[in-house]
């Protein structure tokens, strides 16, 4: 009954979505406190009490969307979309026509890998990465990753030089077809500097590559700068950079699977829009978008009191285990935790006993660094965008290690 290549994918589960559903069989609460605690998921649980009376106040619907639409996008959505990222996101000359909606980023990025790569295509990503791009790029559609190494001495910040040493080593240049980069980055929360995203344009152009820029965490920011897209930087290059967002992480609306695709290549915009067939955005929720996106007022007080909260989540976490080694760039909804010092050898085995250890003894769920693609054991993605009692209880656990 099951396909070989149904089977493959169903043998191999993602890690964040294994663990997110092993915490949501026993997940911790007042009344279970001996329940599992989730830090591997970069959800914001901290706007519910903001977002639940807005959202049940706003459904609003016309006669012809019980009807099928544009299935890349209603266009009155994708010309409010087009004003927000230009007043938040500082994105200019974007023309609408050329945004399309997906059923989450997640799609998006599937779609990508499906239109944009033949199976064996090789992808510059830089390590640690966000690992459900594992899933999105590579499952089902073969396109491989070539690793750029960012170095811990340099606390993983992104250096195009690691870009250009990765490629020149590369025996199948050839293959290499795009360079995907997360800013500001998952899972480390670097901004990334003006500087280097000078430099990965002109070395895209240099060496003929396409760039996808996810750009998800521009307003999850604590540091209270103005975000700076890539395409502020694209100049004559900007048919060949792919813009990428969504909801789910600024406005904690991961539940409403909205991912925003942007490209001035006419091809890739034709593909991707072909490809709505399968992954559209309803109706519904693109009304509540076109409304959401266009309440300037409400979304200038959301988006400062989110980085408020998430501050103060972070800061009392950080202060309460002053011994804990982060590294942080003062954005997203997490930081890699240094966990070497737990290690009993440094190695990725003695990683994976302790992620075991962490799961099976203590009931604490975080992201393993073997799972972000690094090359260096003993570093754990920590989601802390989490209620009061789950971060209380974390701290209590860690301090049992």
């Amino acid at each position: 009954m099951i396909s070989k290549r149904m089977k493959d994918l169903m043998g191999e589960p993602s890690a964040i979505v294994e663990g997110h559903l092993l915490c949501a069989s026993d997940p911790y609460s007042t009344g279970n406190p001996r329940g599992y605690l989730n830090l591997g998921i970069a959800e914001n649980h901290l706007m519910s009490d903001i977002l639940v009376p807005y959202f049940q106040n706003h459904f609003p619907l016309e006669k012809e969307d019980f009807q099928y639409f544009d299935l890349s996008g209603l266009p009155s959505v994708k010309q409010a979309t087009s004003k927000f990222l230009t007043k938040y996101l500082f994105i200019k000359d974007m023309n609408p026509e050329n945004l399309i909606l997906f059923n989450g980023l997640s799609s998006a990025c599937e779609c990508l890998s499906y239109s944009m790569f033949d199976e064996g295509d090789l992808m510059m990503i830089p390590t640690p990465y966000y690992t459900g791009f594992e899933y999105d790029f590579q499952k089902r559609f073969g396109v491989d990753f070539l690793k750029v190494k960012l170095k811990p001495e340099n606390r993983f910040q992104h250096k195009v030089s690691d870009f250009v040493e990765a490629y020149e080593s590369c025996e199948n240049k050839d293959k290499v077809k795009a360079i995907l980069i997360t800013h500001p980055h998952n899972p480390t929360g670097e901004v990334l500097e003006e500087e280097f995203l000078r430099d990965i344009v002109k070395f895209a152009k240099d060496n003929r590559l396409e760039i996808l820029s996810d750009e998800i965490y521009a307003l999850t920011r604590m540091d209270q700068g103005n975000h700076r897209s890539i395409y502020e930087f694209a100049g004559d290059y900007r048919e060949h950079i792919h813009f990428m967002y969504g909801l789910a992480k600024d406005f904690t609306l991961a539940g409403l699977k909205v991912g925003i695709f942007y490209t001035e290549n006419p091809q890739l915009k034709e593909a991707m829009s072909s490809l709505t067939y399968f992954h559209c955005t309803n109706a519904l929720t693109q009304r509540f978008l076109e409304q959401f996106l266009s309440d300037y007022v409400f979304l200038d007080e959301f988006i400062k009191l989110n980085q408020v909260r998430l501050k103060e989540v972070k800061n009392h976490l950080t202060q309460s285990l002053p011994d804990m080694k982060i590294i942080d760039g003062d954005s997203g909804l997490f930081f890699l935790l240094d966990l070497r010092e737990y290690l009993p050898e440094q190695s990725f085995d003695a990683e994976t006993k302790l992620f075991q250890k962490l799961l099976n003894e203590h009931k604490i769920f975080l992201t393993a660094g073997q799972d972000l693609g690094m090359e260096v054991p003993g570093y754990f993605r920590l989601c802390f965008a989490k209620a009061p009692e789950i971060i209380d209880e974390f701290i209590l656990r860690f301090k049992g290690l």
